[in-house]
């Protein structure tokens, strides 16, 4: 109904050819008409929204440096090529096109590893893993893996050392992979094989990475031929990773019901396993999490329909969860406080939320960069939330 909506009302809008400020024709994410609209080149206060990137941009991601400047990957739809936004010491933002060989930029995933941007992303063209960093004002790229048709749902994590490690799919062969660079050399290896692993399996949606305090991975990943939410981890002392289903479809309804897309993973100090993900079947959003030996699982009170673009951070020890809310198309978060669930509102300025990520931010706050379908507008926004 939004969507149909704002197809009305924009074009009304281009009729009365509204302006929106110097340069600009649109009204701005959290702008009230008329417009005066912020200053998009100004870090914003709390509460409020900045457009970064006037583009069609999917496979949104966010990461903070060490003095809690952010920096936006994403594929642009218009060029077909890989982007970065990023803050300079002014405050002012600046985009970058960082890969246009092909069709490149898929499936982005960023970190900042000692000051310097990582993008781990897909290469449509050629079907396969590349990595992109910036050092000395320059980017430089790398292949990660080219066997097969690779880098689909990737993520990325930076341990202590500067080390990076990427989960991702192999689509040729439909398994779970792992690949770790040192700066110099880049290993690669199968971690579940999706025909033994899951009978026949499909492996084929979102991975989602993250380290322990002594550098090991944790992956969560979505079993697409069974529908359920898969969980691996390195054994240091076993030398091997350890494979745990941790939701699945009760006996005999795998055809009908199906959990575990848009998963995402976090762990606490202690190296305990938070994962937020979708139960497609009720088109809800849960959360599993590990006390002891045993995971326990349960579902956000949400009324509406929720089930996509999906992530969770640890804020003071509490979990918080951004989602996407598909029945009135924004972007909603959902804070646990004991054992109840606080829902906010995030951004309802027109179809606000898609491809939306969320990172720990300065002063107790969150950071959220994620796509305005409506403008067609790349969002970062920092906000406060009530905990």
């Amino acid at each position: 109904m939004k969507r149909i909506f704002f197809f009305l009302l924009s074009l009304i809008f281009v009729a009365l050819i509204v302006s929106c400020g110097p340069g600009q024709t649109k009204p701005c994410p959290g702008c009230k008409c008329p417009p005066p609209c912020p200053n998009k080149s100004i870090l914003p206060p709390i509460e409020t929204a900045v457009a970064v990137d006037d583009v069609k941009a999917y496979w949104i991601d966010l990461a903070m440096d060490s003095k809690g400047f952010p920096y936006i990957s994403y594929y642009n739809a218009d060029t077909h090529s890989l982007w970065m936004a990023s803050v300079d010491s002014k405050g002012e933002w600046k985009s970058e096109e960082v890969d246009n060989d092909g069709n490149v930029g898929q499936y982005s995933s960023i970190v900042v590893d000692n000051e310097v941007p990582v993008i781990a992303y897909y290469d449509a063209t050629n079907g396969r893993l590349k990595l992109a960093y910036k050092k000395e004002g320059l980017w430089n790229i790398i292949v990660v893996d080219n066997d097969g048709d690779v880098g689909k749902w990737t993520d990325m994590a930076a341990d202590k050392n500067g080390v990076i490690h990427i989960s991702y799919i192999d689509n040729t062969n439909q398994d779970l992979k792992y690949a770790r660079w040192d700066g110099k050399n880049v290993t690669n290896q199968e971690i579940d094989d999706g025909i033994t692993a899951a009978g026949g399996g499909v492996i084929n949606r979102q991975t989602s990475i993250a380290l322990d305090s002594l550098g090991y991975p944790h992956i969560s990943y979505y079993d697409g031929f069974l529908g359920d939410l898969r969980y691996a981890y390195y054994d240091p002392q076993q030398g091997s990773w350890v494979k745990e289903v941790i939701d699945d479809p009760p006996e005999g309804n795998v055809n009908t019901e199906d959990v575990g897309k848009w998963n995402s993973l976090v762990l606490d100090p202690e190296g305990h396993p938070y994962i937020a993900y979708s139960d497609s079947t009720d088109m809800k959003v849960k959360i599993a999490y590990k006390t002891g030996d045993h995971w326990i699982r349960e579902m956000l009170p949400i009324n509406d329909m929720a089930d996509a673009y999906i992530d969770i951070v640890l804020l003071d020890g509490k979990p918080m969860v951004s989602y996407f809310d598909s029945s009135f198309d924004d972007l909603r978060l959902g804070i646990k406080n004991g054992s109840n669930w606080d829902l906010e509102i995030v951004d309802s300025m027109g179809i606000s939320g898609e491809y939306a990520k969320m990172v720990s931010a300065p002063n107790g706050n969150l950071a959220f960069a994620y796509r305005n379908y409506t403008y067609d507008q790349v969002i970062y926004r920092v906000l406060a939330p009530s905990h």
